[in-house]
């Protein structure tokens, strides 16, 4: 009985299954996936797409994720978020004591320290997007290498049965 490599769906990892294999479940992730069989053309126009609207742009053109891009979030928009926050906080405490020092009722000068709470977040949110923007440009190479590889085999299989 001759074995296969299937890449799964979800995850991406490297699957061993045999000819006659109709489910399979992954050993990374768990994902139950269906094998369909096809041609080789169909499959290779499969691959084509799938890997086409994976990396697709906002103007829909291919748009891979780059390690400039990543850094950009963090120290672009989180460094602004950061001197923003900072400005915020300063503005919220000042407010915050002039209005305790005038007798000011507590909801208005207990508001004022949520603004810089806000601040806060949109660092996290910038962090967060830049560190999963890095990991996405790190792993890229290695998706595009095997996308290319079974891209070549698809079409050596091609090859071959026009050719038989």
């Amino acid at each position: 009985m001759q074995s296969s490599p299937v890449a799964c769906y979800y995850c991406g990892k490297s699957l061993q299954i045999s000819d006659s294999t109709r489910f399979v479940t992954c050993q990374h992730c768990n994902a139950q996936l269906e094998i369909k069989r096809s041609d080789s053309a169909s499959e290779l126009g499969r691959l084509d797409r799938e890997w086409a609207d994976r990396y697709r742009g906002r103007n829909g053109a291919h748009a891979p994720p780059t390690a400039t891009a990543g850094y950009l979030m963090i120290f672009g928009v989180g460094g602004a978020s950061l001197i923003g926050t900072l400005i915020a906080i300063g503005i919220g405490i000042l407010f915050s004591f002039s209005f305790a020092m005038f007798d000011a009722p507590w909801p208005f000068w207990a508001v004022l320290w949520l603004f810089p709470l806000f601040g806060i977040l949109f660092i996290v949110l910038a962090f967060t997007s830049g560190i999963k923007t890095l990991n996405a440009a790190a792993k890229y190479p290695e998706e595009l290498r095997q996308y290319q590889l079974r891209r070549e085999q698809l079409l050596a299989q091609i090859a071959q049965k026009t050719t038989s």
